[in-house]
Parts: C-alpha cells; sequence; structure tokens
C-alpha cells in the first residue's frame, strides 16, 4: 500500500501476511534487485544497522547485497503509524531527501504493515565516540551544519497560537523524578514553568525531533561515502519525531554533548552559521530543565540509571549557569 503523499517512483509497495511468530515481507516490488532486510529489531540491534544488516526477512525475490535497507515496524498497540503517520514519518517525506547520505532514505511504506523500509547509514553512533579534540571540532561543526540544512529545508512560519513550552506534563514528570531530586530543583523548574507562559513566540522551523548523539551517526574519512571528505560522513537517524517546531528544539538533547566543552558549542554554531537570539537561548532553557525531569522519571520507571544521571547533570548546570530565571527576552530579572 503506497504512503498518500510520496512519489510513486519513490517508494515501492509491498505485500505481506502475518504469521504467528515475527513478521515477513513477502514480496517487493520494485525495478531492479530485491532488497536485504532486518528481523524487527531492538533498539541495541537497530543501532547497528549502518555496518550490517541482521536477520533478513524471506522476500518473493533474491537477496541482494548491493543494497543495506532495515525495516522499521510499528506495533498496533502503540497506534503511532496508522494515528500518527502525518507527522510519524514526515522528515522522511520533506527534509530527509534534501540531505543525501546524510540521512536514511524512505524506500517502501506500507500502512497496513504499520512499516517503512529505509536505506541504512554509514557508521556508528557518535554516543560514547572517542575523537582527538581537533576531530571533534570539526565533525560538531558538521553537526551545526547539519542542523542548519533541516531547519532550513522550508521556509519558516508563525507558531501557532498556544504552541509554547510543552508544560503540560510538567506536575507527572516532577512527582516521578521526585526520588532523584536535589534541593530546589523542583522549585527551579515550576518557576520556569510559570516563566514560559511569558516567552515570545518562535517562528516554526523543520526539525529532527530527537537530535542527539545517539541519532547522529559518524563515518570516518576511512569508511565515508565521500572517500576524499577529510573529516567523513555526519548523518542523522530515527525521524520518528520529527515535526515543525522552534529550531532550538533540536538543541535540548544534543546539548549535554557540550556540557564543559564551549569549543564544540563554538564549533557547532559556526557551522550553523549563526548564534542564538536571547530568546531561543531563554527557550532553550526551559526546554532543557523539562526534557531533563521528564528523563529522570523515565529513567527512574525502565531502569536506566545514564537517564537519571542525565537528568540531573542537566538540572545542576541549569541552576548553575542562571541563579536568576530569565524573562520573556531572555534577559535576566
Amino acid at each position: 500500500m503506497q504512503q498518500p503523499g510520496i512519489d510513486e517512483a519513490e517508494v515501492d509497495v509491498l505485500e505481506h501476511r502475518r504469521p504467528l511468530r515475527g513478521l515477513h515481507v513477502v514480496a517487493a516490488h520494485r525495478r531492479g534487485p530485491g532488497l536485504r532486510v532486518p528481523h524487527r529489531q531492538s533498539e541495541h540491534e537497530r543501532s547497528r544497522c549502518g555496518t550490517e544488516v541482521h536477520q533478513p526477512f524471506r522476500l518473493s525475490g533474491r537477496i541482494a547485497n548491493r543494497r543495506r535497507s532495515f525495516l522499521e515496524h510499528f506495533g498496533a498497540a502503540s497506534g503511532q503509524w496508522s494515528a500518527a503517520n502525518p507527522v510519524h514519518k514526515r522528515g522522511l517525506r520533506t527534509w530527509a531527501p534534501t540531505l543525501g547520505a546524510a540521512a536514511p532514505r524512505l524506500v517502501a511504506a506500507d500502512e497496513k504493515l504499520r512499516a517503512v523500509v529505509l536505506t541504512a547509514v554509514p557508521g556508528r553512533p557518535l554516543h560514547g565516540a572517542v575523537l582527538a579534540p581537533q576531530r571533534e571540532r570539526a565533525v560538531f561543526h558538521r553537526i551545526g551544519a547539519l542542523a542548519r540544512r533541516i531547519h532550513q529545508s522550508s521556509p519558516p512560519r508563525p507558531a501557532p497560537a498556544g504552541s509554547g513550552p510543552a508544560v503540560a506534563k510538567a506536575d507527572r514528570h516532577l512527582a516521578g523524578a521526585q526520588a532523584h531530586l536535589k534541593s530546589g530543583d523542583e522549585e527551579f523548574v515550576r518557576e520556569l514553568v510559570r516563566q514560559a507562559e511569558h516567552l515570545q513566540p518562535l517562528d516554526w522551523v523543520e526539525t529532527h525531533g530527537d537530535f542527539q548523539l545517539r541519532n547522529i551517526f559518524y563515518a570516518s574519512d576511512d569508511t565515508a561515502c565521500e572517500a576524499d571528505d577529510p573529516v567523513g560522513l555526519v548523518a542523522v537517524i530515527d525521524l520518528e519525531r520529527s515535526e515543525p517546531g522552534p529550531a532550538v528544539r533540536d538543541l535540548v538533547r544534543l546539548s549535554d554533548a557540550w556540557d564543559g566543552r564551549p569549543d564544540l558549542f563554538e564549533a557547532f554554531l559556526t557551522g550553523y552559521g549563526r548564534s542564538l537570539t536571547a530568546a531561543e537561548e531563554a527557550r532553550l532553557v526551559i526546554g532543557m530543565a523539562l526534557d531533563a525531569v521528564s528523563g529522570i522519571a523515565y529513567g527512574t520507571g525502565h531502569g536506566d540509571p545514564e537517564l537519571v544521571e542525565r537528568g540531573r547533570r542537566t538540572l545542576a548546570q541549569l541552576r548553575a549557569e542562571h541563579h536568576s530565571l530569565l524573562s520573556a527576552t531572555g534577559e535576566a530579572w
């Protein structure tokens, strides 16, 4: 079944059936050789899709090794594909094609199957990668340039009415994070939530939505698609949260990467082509605080101590840097 809004020449139509165990694609109609796609994967397995393919599905045609692709499947319980489809894979239909090798390409989509087939990107996640300082700065320059290309892929437009920071879930997340909050953390976050009501609106652009080192792949110059590139390929994956929003939405989770490394933030901004406005900085502070509390609550409930620690570290950093809260224009009160 072809997904509405996708060019027919660019997308395959999948026939499928639902076996008792797992999910099998039984036919992929396209010009040229068949595709090799992996079995439904865990998050850990998916992080390796850029370098190899695991447990291929059975296809009606022969399996071709010339092209690597992987399949994302969204369970019926989540309803992610059918209920949120216009937004869920928005980036694959809008800005991702403009990035070339720096983003996966949508190969096939099937609403009934609740699945999409994407090309893999080369490299491995930057999360946990150890690079020389000079190479790190060069990579963060590329990350800034990548963010700029995403955000400038369509003209900015005014934010819809009532589209301020996502503060509605703050109470629930604060309750879930309570055991791991330090004295004064909750008051700090609640004051930010109150200030959020007075922030001036920011224009909306296309955003990735989960722009962090786990979702940014790096292929060094010896493995990149462009062998003459002295830095290598920087690419993005996991576009499922892509939707319009303020540009700083994509800096909320990435900001942890330059904590204590102002040189990396400088490199990012150089690649991005501009500094943040005072209003964007104010919005970023609130976004980081809300995301930190959400991460602590999620990590607590799902046994992820790394996520809990990152959230606590972010709150400590914000409180140290912002002794006085920010006004609606980003200036200190």
